[in-house]
């Protein structure tokens, strides 16, 4: 698991270094005015896309889409694809990617 979540965070890196200054849209989540960008979103894919992949029966709660569909598994995915968005649309280089995973409620490993 420790080996996806980096490899999950590296890609979502990836995606955020490569789109730095080149945000396309900016939108608001909820009434807290909270933002989220294009480059959330396809972080937000690339890591679940990712975790899917090799364990597609666990649960994944995700700070963009919330939690997808529930599973029996005892193991659950915490994620925020871009912990730092207001800093990133104001072009601050300080953000970075966040996963966690917890096992039966319990924190289990972590990855930033």
């Amino acid at each position: 698991m420790l080996k996806t979540a980096i490899k999950a965070a590296k890609l979502a890196g990836r995606i955020i270094e490569t789109n730095f200054e080149k945000i396309k849209e900016v939108n608001t989540k909820n009434s807290d005015n909270e933002l989220f960008t294009n480059i959330d979103i396809e972080c937000e894919n690339t890591i679940i896309k990712t975790i899917k992949d090799k364990f597609p029966d666990h649960n994944i709660w995700s700070e963009e889409c919330g939690n997808l569909k529930k599973t029996k598994s005892n193991y659950e995915w915490i994620i925020d694809p871009l912990d730092g968005t207001n800093n990133y649309v104001a072009n601050i280089p300080f953000v970075g990617v966040s996963i966690g995973v917890m096992y039966k409620k319990q924190s289990y490993l972590g990855v930033v």
